[in-house]
């Protein structure tokens, strides 16, 4: 159980990721992540690096993911262009876990720095197959000025996948999140 914390201004202004709670692929079990506030997540990703509030890797496990506030904001420092993603929530695993997603609110407004080509959104998975995913009773909010792009979600891929602009977009690709 990871519950309760306050996570904030975690900045890597080379060209690496940058990351809140990282969970990675576990066997076993159930992995509840709740009630915790995460902001200020920054990085200049280049070449498959990235900035999360929360990374899960996957595996036969069952993560929980209830109540967070996760706020990727601020401006991307580095002098290399950022290239990567910038996300609330990435699933790393091409095969999705046994992941339920309630109650969160995911807003990610960050600022590229000088020619960045980050794409900026609230959840980024890896995979394809949204079996054993479930979604709902989220608020999901991405805009900013740029440099960059801006969208809910990105799948089949955290950095490279398919961009999910709009709402609409999302719940048709996921079949999740009616309310």
């Amino acid at each position: 159980i990871i519950e309760g914390n306050t996570i904030f201004n975690i900045i890597e202004s080379g060209t690496n990721s940058a990351i809140g709670i990282n969970i990675g692929a576990s066997t076993s079990g159930t992995i509840t992540i709740s009630n915790n506030m995460i902001s200020g997540i920054l990085a200049n990703g280049t070449s498959g690096d990235y900035a999360s509030g929360i990374q899960v890797s996957g595996g036969a496990a069952t993560y929980i993911v209830y109540h967070n506030t996760i706020a990727m904001n601020g401006t991307i420092t580095g002098s290399t262009a950022g290239t990567q993603a910038s996300v609330c929530l990435a699933v790393t695993n091409s095969t999705m876990p046994t992941l339920n997603l309630k109650n969160n609110i995911f807003s990610n407004t960050q600022i590229g720095n000088t020619s960045a080509t980050v794409k900026f959104a609230c959840i980024g998975i890896a995979g394809t197959s949204f079996a054993g995913f479930t979604s709902n009773n989220n608020v999901f909010h991405c805009s900013g000025a740029g440099p960059g792009t801006y969208q809910i979600g990105i799948t089949g891929g955290v950095v490279g996948g398919t961009l999910r602009t709009t709402f609409a977009d999302w719940k048709t690709a996921t079949a999740t999140d009616t309310n």
